[in-house]
């Protein structure tokens, strides 16, 4: 027999659900808050992070970005992806090699701010630029 309180129990467990589903669901970076070339940010808007973790876009397979951390211009040749599958990011980290110089080698704990001027590699001068938030833990 079912008692009034498991009932309770379960509806309030159900209702809880519902909630953070509904909660997670208004806090992802929704296509809609994208440009129109932009599949996905990482981090996400607002979403936290490892120090070391990556920061960047996956793009249209036909766009390619530069990018700026906090004020530090990221060197085209130290952003990693392809512009084949428009997935275009940074991962702040020691350098490779001796004599090698990172813009970036940590992101302190705290709220960050990523800028991404995005172009189309068929025409360059068709630009636009993104910016986003997230914290690093």
């Amino acid at each position: 027999m079912v008692t009034t309180a498991v009932c309770v129990g379960a509806l309030l467990l159900l209702v809880g659900v519902v909630l953070f589903a509904a909660w997670m669901m208004s806090n992802s970076t929704e296509a809609e808050d994208l440009p129109e070339v932009v599949e996905r940010v990482f981090p996400g808007r607002g979403d936290a992070m490892l120090r070391q973790g990556r920061v960047g876009l996956d793009l249209q397979a036909t766009y390619w970005c530069s990018l700026t951390i906090d004020g530090t211009v990221i060197p085209d040749d130290q952003l990693e992806g392809a512009e084949e599958t428009g997935e275009c990011f940074y991962r702040p980290g020691a350098p490779e090699s001796a004599g090698e110089e990172k813009a970036i080698v940590e992101l302190e704990p705290g709220s960050h701010t990523a800028t991404a001027e995005i172009y189309s590699l068929a025409d360059p001068t068709d630009r636009t630029f993104f910016t986003w938030s997230f914290d690093v833990l």
